[in-house]
């Protein structure tokens, strides 16, 4: 899939072949779910990836017709939205119910090809987006910024960091970024530092 120009790193995956999403990972996904329904009306639409980008957007001065701007429109709206809309959107009421979520991660998580080119490749664009200065890597002040965007509470981004940060050296390259998306996706221990990557779960 187009992933914008994202640098991608081979995904640290090993999913199971068939997949049921199990009590910890619909916990996870829910908060992941409200993360995203940005106007908080208990669906993902549209809409909720336009206020994104542009919280995004306004972090870099840029407005519609710049080329910032267009590259997270077409990322956000023209890829991750569409692509939520066309497969989970399954009464084509323009709108992803909670449970139409967990159906469409239920399927995306079910295979290692599904993983790797929809779940994988759409978490690096988000990642891609806060990469300001394209050296592939992340600092807590990116994270505070990525906090904004999604209206979640900044003071909830450095903690949640420094638990990602797992060698401690305050950055996060994309190496260690692809074991962080799996683990979030995947792991069902209660401990795991990924399981904060949306600052609570």
């Amino acid at each position: 899939p187009d992933t914008g120009g994202s640098m991608l790193v081979e995904p640290y995956y090993l999913p199971k072949e068939s997949c049921m999403l199990s009590p910890i990972q619909k916990r996870k996904l829910a908060r992941f779910f409200f993360v995203c329904d940005t106007d908080k009306n208990g669906t993902l639409e549209k809409a909720d990836y336009e206020r994104i980008v542009n919280n995004l957007a306004a972090l870099q001065n840029w407005k519609p017709g710049d080329s910032g701007y267009d590259r997270l429109y077409a990322n956000f709206v023209g890829n991750i939205w569409e692509h939520l809309a066309q497969f989970g959107d399954t009464d084509n009421d323009n709108r992803v119910t909670l449970d139409e979520w967990f159906a469409y991660c239920d399927e995306m998580l079910s295979s290692e090809e599904s993983y790797k080119n929809e779940v994988y490749s759409r978490a690096l664009l988000v990642f891609e987006a806060l990469d300001t200065n394209r050296d592939g890597r992340y600092t807590v002040e990116d994270f505070v910024q990525f906090y904004h965007a999604y209206g979640i509470d900044t003071e909830l981004a450095a903690p949640a960091f420094k638990r990602l940060d797992r060698d401690g050296s305050g950055e996060l390259s994309m190496e260690e970024v692809a074991p962080i998306c799996f683990d979030f996706h995947y792991s069902e221990d209660p401990s795991n530092p990924c399981n904060y990557f949306y600052g609570t779960f």
